[in-house]
């Protein structure tokens, strides 16, 4: 069977937004979609099949839900997605209390914390420690996609919420050399980073 160019990750309790939403992007563009509608029989069988169909797709669309953000396999989807450097694009679900966060949220985490260059597990970025309460996050070194993943010490970054002019957006930037507000045009592969309301 040939394969498919997107590869849909999803968590089956978002059937009803996700199934829908795939059969009028097949309808308008044609059956270029691999999604796991009936489910898998055996786990070694779905992992075998999955690992198959993100190989072969060019791009994964990762609907983002309080759901898929939990869900074990679509954690397992999008990482190997990112490894085999697959364009990941992601699709926000209604309903979720999470979101993007915006430029400003950005400049106020620029303004507001320390940024320490660091090594965790492995891997490169930020431990980013606010100056009002010490609470931490990481944010890792991610590199960008265009037409092949790059690595670069001197650019990463995460998408904002907020729009910019000429189908562009703002990007919180980062690498070893500072952090900064920029805008990027959306067709660059930027990761996101979900804030959520409490």
């Amino acid at each position: 069977m040939p394969s498919k160019r997107v590869f849909v990750s999803y968590s089956r309790a978002d059937s009803d937004k996700v199934l829908p939403l795939v059969d009028r992007l097949e309808a308008a563009v044609g059956p270029h979609f691999w999604i796991d509608r009936k489910g898998i029989e055996s786990a070694a069988q779905f992992e075998e099949v999955i690992i198959h169909a993100i190989e072969g797709c060019d791009v994964v669309l990762f609907m983002l839900s309080d759901h898929s953000l939990q869900g074990k396999w679509t954690k397992r989807e999008v990482i190997y997605a990112e490894e085999m450097g697959k364009r990941i694009v992601p699709i926000v679900l209604e309903g979720g209390k999470w979101r993007l966060p915006t430029e400003t949220e950005c400049k106020e985490l620029i303004d507001n914390c320390e940024w320490t260059w660091t090594t965790q597990a492995d891997k490169t970025g930020y431990k980013v420690t606010s100056k009002k309460n010490g609470a931490t996050i990481f944010l890792r070194h991610t590199g960008y996609r265009d037409e092949k993943p790059y690595l670069s010490p001197t650019f990463s970054g995460y998408w904002s919420s907020t729009p910019h002019a000429n189908d562009a957006a703002t990007s919180l930037r980062f690498g070893s050399t500072g952090y900064f507000t920029y805008w990027n045009v959306r067709h660059n592969g930027l990761p996101i980073r979900p804030v959520i309301e409490l």
